[in-house]
């Protein structure tokens, strides 16, 4: 897995972007723009990967971190987030994203789609059977249960339940959108910047 890099990246319904394309990608780069304007939104995207439930514990991590944050600044205004709204542009009624990534040593694509548990197919449900969680709770799922379905260039079928509980969620990035911009630009220059040993292993 050495020097395996993201080279290109097409997505379609992924939140606001609609049809998104960028390529030529290095190895290292750097994200400017406006306020506003899907920088965080792109790094999002980035969270979709071969793993099912990894994707998704990565995008629950993402979507508690927002809640926390805006709680910490307003008790009063704590946000209710609801992970399909996150995840799929829902301004156009999209009920799949389509998702393409070539690495520098290979590729993969996956179509994630939302649907409810009384909409998927036999194929689906065969594969939403085989599922642990399901297998445990079964007996308090409803038709109404969003299922979200991963099905990949292999023809291989996972299956994440919504609502699921998911223990050790990881932030897997932090957004800038918080307090310690000063204390990380505090800590780089005491820690990093004037360390040779340190930068390097920072890069």
């Amino acid at each position: 897995m050495s020097n395996n890099h993201y080279t290109s990246i097409k997505t379609n319904g992924f939140k606001r972007f609609g049809d998104f394309e960028l390529s030529n990608i290095g190895q290292f780069n750097l994200i400017v723009g406006n306020n506003n304007i899907g920088k965080t939104s792109f790094l999002e995207m980035l969270l979709i990967n071969r793993d099912a439930k990894t994707s998704m514990i990565n995008f629950r991590g993402i979507t508690d971190w927002r809640v926390n944050i805006s709680t910490i600044r307003n008790p009063t205004m704590a946000p209710k987030v609801n992970l399909a709204e996150y995840i799929f542009d829902l301004n156009r009624n999209r009920k799949e994203i389509q998702f393409q990534v070539k690495y520098s040593n290979g590729d993969f694509n996956v179509e994630i789609t939302r649907k409810f548990l009384s909409e998927l197919n036999k194929t689906e449900l065969e594969a939403l059977k085989s599922d642990n969680v399901f297998q445990l709770n079964q007996n308090i799922l409803n038709n109404s249960n969003t299922i979200y379905i991963f099905k990949y260039d292999n023809n291989e079928i996972s299956t994440v339940i919504s609502n699921e509980a998911i223990s050790n969620i990881d932030i897997p990035f932090l957004p800038s959108k918080g307090f310690y911009d000063d204390d990380l630009t505090f800590f780089y220059s005491k820690f990093i910047a004037e360390n040779k040993n340190n930068k390097k292993k920072l890069i």
